[in-house]
């Protein structure tokens, strides 16, 4: 009867690996309910997945300007409302795991969903955050406009 696993462009591989981390894979693989090596295999392949998943999503200092410039020139109170509370929600995650959002898995995958989360709820609250956007600019273009006044004068 032939062998399946044999039968498969496989190589095999020796290795030297430290006892702690030989067990830490073996308890993992019971728990999974696999093999050692499939164990090792997937969490290889899982590595250069992760890998690129994060080259995809890195962008270079300048384009990380060049997207500020245009955040900022942009006029639409919805995007700026979104913007601030997207920004708001990923200092939450760093003040909360004390890390940077973008720094590990785990953060990214936090700040992926509040991202998403933070679409919704705009999308969900559309006219609100209209007319919040709204009232918010235009506090913000009085204060601008009025004169600093002196302490002396009432």
């Amino acid at each position: 009867m032939a062998n399946p696993a044999r039968d498969r462009e496989t190589t095999q591989l020796r290795l030297r690996m430290e006892p702690q981390l030989l067990k830490r894979l073996q308890d993992v693989a019971d728990a999974n309910g696999t093999t050692l090596a499939a164990e090792i295999i997937g969490r290889l392949a899982q590595s250069f997945e992760l890998d690129e998943v994060i080259s995809a999503i890195q962008i270079s200092q300048e384009q990380m300007q060049e997207l500020s410039a245009r955040v900022s020139a942009l006029s639409s109170s919805r995007f700026r409302v979104l913007w601030l509370i997207i920004q708001a929600r990923l200092e939450a995650i760093e003040e909360v795991t004390g890390k940077q959002w973008d720094s590990n898995p785990e953060t990214l995958a936090m700040s992926r969903k509040a991202v998403t989360d933070a679409l919704e709820s705009l999308a969900s609250l559309r006219e609100e955050v209209d007319t919040a956007a709204r009232r918010v600019l235009a506090e913000k273009e009085e204060k601008s406009e009025q004169p600093a006044r002196s302490p002396l004068i009432k």
